[in-house]
Formats: C-alpha cells, sequence, structure tokens
C-alpha cells in the first residue's frame, strides 16, 4: 500500500509518502528503488518512506500511532495484492484503520487463473467494511477502482 498525506495546497510537491509492504526484503528494494529513482531536489520536496506494514486492525492501528502520529492518510494507492482469500478481510481492516473520513482508496485488480479471490469477494468485503466504489479503469481485465466510505 502506499500511503500519501498531503500538506495544504502543495499537491505531490510538500507531500509525505510512505511505500508498504509485509515482507522486509520487498522494503529493502524499496529503499534501493526510490534512492535509485529521485535527486535531492524530489527528495526535499516530498517525504518518501520505505514502512513494513503488515494488515490488521490492531497492526494497521499499531502502524498509525508510530508513523503518522494516529493521522489517517487521504489517499491509499494498491495494486496487485490480493492473490489469496485470507488477505481480504486483513486488506479493508488495513483501509478502514487507515483512511481518513473523506480519503480515497485506489486499488488495481488484475484476474489470474492462479489466484483463488474474484473481484467480486473483494467488492462484497468491501461494502461490509463500509465502503462503496466506481470501477474508473477496465483494459485486458486490469480494473482500477476508487473507493470511498459510503456517506
Amino acid at each position: 500500500l502506499v500511503l500519501m498525506e498531503e500538506g495544504e495546497s502543495e499537491g505531490v510537491a510538500g507531500a509525505e509518502v510512505f511505500l508498504t509492504d509485509g515482507d522486509v526484503e520487498a522494503i529493502v528494494a524499496l529503499k534501493h528503488n526510490v534512492s535509485s529513482n529521485t535527486d535531492q531536489q524530489q527528495q526535499s520536496k516530498t517525504k518518501i518512506a520505505c514502512k513494513q506494514l503488515l494488515w490488521g486492525k490492531e497492526l494497521s492501528e499499531t502502524f498509525l500511532q508510530q508513523q503518522n502520529n494516529n493521522e489517517k492518510t487521504d489517499l491509499l494507492i494498491a495494486s496487485d495484492i490480493v492473490y489469496s482469500p485470507l488477505v481480504v478481510q486483513p486488506l479493508w481492516e488495513t483501509v478502514a484503520t487507515l483512511l481518513s473520513e473523506d480519503g480515497q482508496f485506489l486499488f488495481g485488480y488484475c484476474s489470474r487463473r492462479d489466484v483463488k479471490i474474484t473481484i467480486e469477494e473483494v467488492l462484497e468485503t468491501a461494502k461490509e467494511y463500509g465502503f462503496e466504489w466506481d470501477c474508473v479503469d477496465d483494459r485486458d481485465g486490469v480494473l482500477v477502482y476508487v473507493f470511498q466510505w459510503k456517506k
């Protein structure tokens, strides 16, 4: 998951960005990629931190307290993260914990034959957690959704 916290009227410049993964080795790769693909000027305008985030309500609450001073985020971005039915509930617990009241969760989903979970199951669980959504793009089986809290 990518968490973004924007400064007022600053757009991406001035934003604080957390690139996350549950796998420690992936965090090492993320740090290398950030370092390789940003220059000093970019790094001074946008704070980018690579952090481990394990999914679930309690783990996400701890992350929020330790990394973001209990401030929920305005934007979450994730793609290709649902690979088993076992991760769907912890994913939505995490989104519900981290996303601000007016925030959005941008989610990319690609159906694969070897994945034992359907987008319908993901959407049903999102509804159970109080989210509504729009599918904003569908290209060659890659679906992009924007989720927000149901009003």
